[in-house]
Parts: structure tokens; C-alpha cells; sequence
């Protein structure tokens, strides 16, 4: 009998995750008995339409759906520490909010693409707050009157559009790759965040404020007179520069290409900074037009956007009124999304701190790690290759097709290895699933 059971199991193994994913009733086609709850792990194959009732990912959830979604009802979509991962377009067309918290991880689109990913249509607010992460691979517009609230770090690829009297607010951190126009509605960076973006195009009423210690880094912006540095209160800087933007003298402390209100020698011109993966390793390189009294750069790398720590000095050229390339090969030890900063430092010690650059590092040859054995006994080990190497995070659970899901607790490094221990289980098929370092750990588990 024992064997028979396991070769049922061994026979719906390979069965496509959808059949046993945690998908609480959605699928493809059209969905109308919200809400739905994802607590575990749930793929779906086609495009997916949520015509009433609302959508939550909770934080041992992950949805990922393999073509387009459309939330039609006015439901809300809540992604409250889970993952949710879309490769096609997101469109929020009834007036439900979108909310994006407590650490959650939010992609619509793929790498490369450059069509509309995401498309909110109506008066739905969208919220990426507490430590949370969007990435829209394409053109995001909100096309009617809702705000945008970036209390996370959101980065659209290409452009983002504002269309409506909607307010954008920026408390984390904000990267266009595009151009960013805003209309009627009203733009401010607060204190501690930053606002990137190739160029910045006001077509409507709307203005846009830095408040002290907040940062604007643009290319080109269609119409300075709407921008204005203040410090949130009643009276604008004194000198007419503020925060983040200065050393409280006027003078910058950014950019080329930010946008400052004041005048200020800027002891380098830059040309270009950017950073980007190649194989397993990073390549941040940047070119300088001009020097003055350059003494040296530093790279600097964060894991969450938030704290950067310094990973190298390269020396500068002192004066020089010729273009000169410089690089710095980094070597992560996690995965995920990874922020680069630049600082310039003169001879005299003052300095200036360019906007970060956000890379997507994933290790090129490996998509999802899966563990082994797997048939196991109760309470036994499974175990994955360390292609980490400093283990930073570890979030794992298991999820049974009896209903039964259960966090696991205990993990540790042993001869090259990243072990687990299960917890005591009855006999079935299980879904094992879990990130480590921001990298999908998934595989599928017999317990006898």
C-alpha cells in the first residue's frame, strides 16, 4: 500500500503548479466570487480578469501570472508582503486602490519591453510604502485623477505619465527612465527622497516642490519657473537652495543635470553614470566632461535604497578640460534589487553626491533553485546548493495539497549547502517555496 501511495504521488508530481497553488479560486478568464486570498504559492498560465470583489497577497503569498491583468471591478489590489509578478500589462480600470506594503515586491512587464505596463484609469489610489518595491518594465500612465503615493522605491523604465489632477508624492525613492509629465495635479519630493528621472515635462497647472533634504536629478525639465525649493513651511530657503540639493550655502552638493535653484560652480561636469549586471558582477562606470580640484570617487552600494555603505575609492584627475571614463567592477553577495551611489570629493574636502542607480541582479544561471531530496521523512532535512554566499534574509514555508501550511523556522549553512529542516508533517505532496536574498527557492516535496 505504501508503495502505491508513492507512486500515485511520483505519477501528479509534474502536474503544472496551478493545480495545487495557492490560488484560493482565481484563475484564468474571468473572475466574479471575490475576494481572493493568496496565501501560498499560485501560477497562472493566460490573462487574468477580476471583475468584482478585491485581491490580497499576504506576506507567505506569491501570484504570479503569465499574461495581462485587469482589475475591472473597483476592488481593491493589495499586495501586503507578498510578491506579485505580471508579465504583461497591469490596468486598474475601476476606482479600487492599489496597494503595495510591508515589504512587498511588485513587476509588471519584462525586462526590454517597452509598451504600457501599467495602466491605472480611474480614480484608484496607488501606494508602494514600507520598504516595498515596484518595478514597471515599460510606460506607466495614470490616466484620470488619482494620486500616486512613492513611499518605497518604484522604478518605471520608461515613461510616466501623470495625465489627470492627481498628486504624485515622493517619500522613497522615484526612477524614471523616461520622461515624467505632469499635468494638473501637484508634485513633491519630501525629506530624504529622490525623484530620478531622464527629463521632467509640465503641461498642465501642476507645479512641483523639493522639500528640504529632498532630491530632484533630471536631464532636462521643460519649465523651471515650476519648480521650488522650500522647507516645507511657510518660507521658502533663504538662499534659495535647500536640503539634499546644498551644503547650506548655496552651493550644490548633486548631480549634473539636477535641477538647483541658486548658483553654484559644480566642480565636475558629468557626462553619464550608470550600472549595470554582467554575468555575476556589476559594472558601474561614468564619464566626466570636465575636473576641478577632483581629488578622488567614491562608489557606494545599498541593499534597500536606504543605508549605502562605501565599496570603493577611485582617484580623480585633479583639472581636466577632456573626457575621461571611469569603472568599478562590484561583486554582490545577494540578489535582488541593488542601489549605486557616486560621491565626488575635492582636494578640500567638499563633496557632492550624485542620484543612485538601481540594478536588478539576478544570478545569470540559475532562475529557480530547487531542493533536494525530494521524498523525505517527517521532520527531516532538505537541502540547496549556497550560490549566495552571505546569507542575508531567509523566508521559507511549505504548503501542503491537505491544506496544511506551515512556516519553516530552521536553516543554516553547512559544507556548502544552505539546509532546512521541515517540520513534522503528515504523509502527502507538498509545495516548498521561499526566497533567499531576494532569489525564488521552489520546489515540489513527497513526505511518506
Amino acid at each position: 500500500m505504501r508503495s502505491s501511495t508513492v507512486l500515485f504521488f511520483l505519477l501528479i508530481f509534474f502536474i503544472p503548479d496551478l493545480l495545487f497553488g495557492q490560488c484560493d479560486g482565481l484563475g484564468s478568464g474571468d473572475n466574479d466570487s471575490g475576494p481572493y486570498n493568496i496565501t501560498g504559492t499560485c501560477v497562472i498560465s493566460g490573462d487574468v480578469l477580476l471583475k468584482s470583489g478585491s485581491l490580497t497577497i499576504s506576506s507567505s503569498g506569491s501570484l504570479e501570472i503569465n499574461g495581462a491583468f485587469t482589475n475591472e471591478g473597483g476592488g481593491s489590489f493589495n499586495v501586503d508582503g507578498g510578491s506579485f509578478d505580471v508579465s504583461g500589462l497591469f490596468e486598474n480600470k475601476g476606482n479600487g486602490n492599489v496597494n503595495i506594503t510591508n515589504g512587498a515586491s511588485f513587476v509588471s512587464g519584462t525586462p526590454g519591453d517597452t509598451d504600457l505596463r501599467f495602466d491605472n484609469q480611474n480614480d484608484g489610489v496607488v501606494t508602494v510604502s514600507g520598504n516595498s518595491t515596484m518595478m514597471v518594465n515599460g510606460d506607466y500612465f495614470n490616466n484620470n485623477s488619482p494620486d500616486f503615493n512613492s513611499g518605497g522605491i518604484v522604478e518605471v523604465t520608461g515613461d510616466f505619465e501623470q495625465n489627470g489632477n492627481g498628486d504624485l508624492i515622493v517619500t522613497g525613492g522615484l526612477i524614471v527612465g523616461g520622461t515624467l509629465t505632469n499635468k494638473d495635479g501637484d508634485v513633491t519630493i519630501q525629506d530624504g527622497a529622490v525623484l530620478q528621472a531622464n527629463a521632467v515635462s509640465f503641461v498642465g497647472s501642476g507645479d512641483l516642490t523639493i522639500q528640504m533634504g529632498g532630491t530632484l536629478a533630471t536631464s532636462s525639465i521643460s519649465d523651471i519657473s515650476k519648480v521650488t525649493n522650500s522647507d516645507g513651511g511657510a518660507n521658502p530657503c533663504p538662499d534659495g537652495c535647500c536640503g539634499a540639493l546644498c551644503d547650506g550655502a548655496g552651493t550644490s552638493l548633486s548631480t549634473a543635470g539636477l535641477v538647483v535653484i541658486g548658483q553654484a560652480v559644480l566642480p565636475i561636469e558629468l557626462l553619464r553614470f550608470d550600472a549595470s549586471q554582467s554575468g555575476n558582477s556589476v559594472e558601474v562606470n561614468w564619464t566626466s566632461a570636465t575636473e576641478i580640484n577632483n581629488h578622488f570617487y567614491t562608489v557606494q552600494r545599498s541593499y534597500d535604497g536606504l543605508e549605502f555603505e562605501e565599496i570603493a575609492d577611485i582617484e580623480g584627475a585633479g583639472d581636466s578640460n577632456s573626457s575621461l571614463d571611469y569603472q568599478y567592477v562590484d561583486f554582490p553577495t545577494a540578489f535582488g534589487l541593488l542601489y549605486y551611489r557616486l560621491k565626488q570629493t575635492d582636494f578640500d574636502g567638499a563633496f557632492e553626491v550624485f542620484a543612485p542607480k538601481v540594478v536588478k541582479f539576478l544570478r545569470p544561471d540559475i532562475q529557480r533553485i530547487q531542493v533536494s531530496p525530494t521524498i523525505v521523512g517527517r521532520g527531516e532535512y532538505v537541502h540547496t546548493p549556497n550560490v549566495w554566499g552571505e546569507i542575508k534574509n531567509v523566508d521559507a514555508w511549505i504548503i501542503g495539497l491537505n491544506g496544511i501550511s506551515a512556516s519553516i523556522d530552521e536553516s543554516f549553512v553547512e559544507k556548502g549547502n544552505l539546509v532546512f529542516r521541515l517540520p513534522e508533517l503528515t504523509t502527502g505532496l507538498y509545495i516548498f517555496t521561499g526566497a533567499v536574498n531576494g532569489l525564488q527557492v521552489k520546489s515540489k516535496l513527497i513526505v511518506n
